[in-house]
């Protein structure tokens, strides 16, 4: 049974969350060039991991928009193709990480009934947009791994820097429900207390609320200042 937290530990915590992508498998009968993981946490914004950087692929998107009649397949090299194995898997090998704060009492609560989100795309598009193609989905369930963290607070404090990871085997679908592959993915939490956000100003609302009001009163006074000073006069040439 997850173990109840006190009002005195609704606190405001520094954390972030880990995703590391190992390998993607997906089935060979599906086309995918450009693969890209996106993980979304609760109501943050989603982050992407791509299998290749952002200057290759750029360099793969001018190619085609210099050859618009040949087929991807025909435009990239064998050796590109060769980097998905015979069986269908991406080695990653890649991970990236988001740093926000938050009520660790409401964020327990809420990853006790709400997964993280795996999509998976294609970044390969054939017109100017950066629409990319939806190739499977999956969630992954961080209710064990939350309640780890939770009793590690629990037992040694809010102020102590702590980290607590679970990997996970998880199967991607379509839209249609189908199975379409699967992704081996390890997730960190790390939480890096509720004193660190009093020595890090940029991180506290209240200060940077207190700021803005500030600049707000000073640009106030000096657009008086200005309006007040009388401009002399001076000759017009017509």
């Amino acid at each position: 049974m997850p173990e109840t937290m006190t009002q005195n530990e609704n606190l405001l915590s520094l954390l972030s969350i880990e995703v590391l992508i190992s390998h993607v498998h997906i089935d060979l009968n599906i086309e995918c060039h450009l693969p890209c993981v996106v993980f979304r946490l609760l109501d943050y914004p989603a982050v992407s991991i791509p299998y290749f950087d952002q200057w290759q692929t750029e360099e793969f998107h001018n190619l085609k928009k210099d050859h618009p009649n040949i087929s991807w397949r025909q435009l990239l090299s064998d050796q590109f193709y060769e980097l998905r194995s015979a069986n269908g898997k991406f080695n990653f090998k890649r991970g990236k990480s988001c740093l926000f704060k938050n009520y660790f009492k409401t964020l327990y609560r809420h990853l006790l009934n709400v997964p993280l989100f795996i999509l998976l795309i294609d970044q390969i598009n054939n017109d100017d947009t950066n629409k990319s193609h939806f190739i499977g989905s999956c969630n992954v369930k961080l209710n064990e791994l939350i309640e780890i963290l939770n009793q590690s607070i629990l037992k040694n404090g809010n102020d102590i820097p702590l980290v607590e990871q679970q990997t996970f085997h998880c199967k991607l679908f379509n839209l249609m429900g189908t199975n379409i592959g699967t992704c081996d993915i390890a997730v960190r939490f790390c939480h890096y207390g509720t004193t660190i956000l009093t020595q890090l100003p940029m991180l506290d609302d209240e200060q940077v609320i207190e700021t803005e009001k500030k600049v707000q009163i000073t640009t106030t006074k000096k657009k008086d200042n200005e309006s007040s000073v009388i401009s002399p006069l001076t000759d017009t040439i017509v």
